[in-house]
């Protein structure tokens, strides 16, 4: 009954709050990049704060609805930036630290206290 709860609870808070997720996704995508991309999704997982699939959707951890704003940014940012690249080489982070110099930063919120999150994160390729 508690899991049944729960997916009740994700899936009203994850369609209230997916539009607000979107916009800022295009927001951060208008200001730095303007990549095409599809869809963006709220998921569940246990181990990854974001990915980019072949199909150009962006898909979200549901706990950084939980997270710092300027944490899911970061995430936002660094899956857009998988749009052009699909690889974590020198172009790639070239592109994520011209968008958020601060990345690096940010990047250490989802390792201190992705156990808070039900997270289970435990290096940074995690991230996608």
């Amino acid at each position: 009954e508690k899991k049944h709860v729960s997916n009740l609870a994700r899936r009203v808070i994850s369609k209230n709050l997916l539009p607000k997720v979107v916009q800022r996704v295009n927001e951060l995508n208008i200001l730095h990049f303007n990549f095409e991309f599809k869809r963006v999704f709220l998921k569940e997982a246990s181990s990854m704060w974001g990915s980019c699939s072949e199909d150009h959707n962006i898909n979200l951890n549901f706990a950084l609805l939980f997270a710092p704003p300027d944490v899911m940014d970061s995430v936002i940012i660094h899956e857009l930036v998988h749009l052009k690249h699909q690889n974590h080489g020198v172009e790639f982070w070239q592109l994520v630290n011209q968008a958020m110099p601060y990345y690096k930063q940010k990047k250490l919120w989802p390792k201190e206290n992705a156990h808070k999150l039900g997270v289970l994160q435990t290096t940074e390729d995690e991230i996608d």
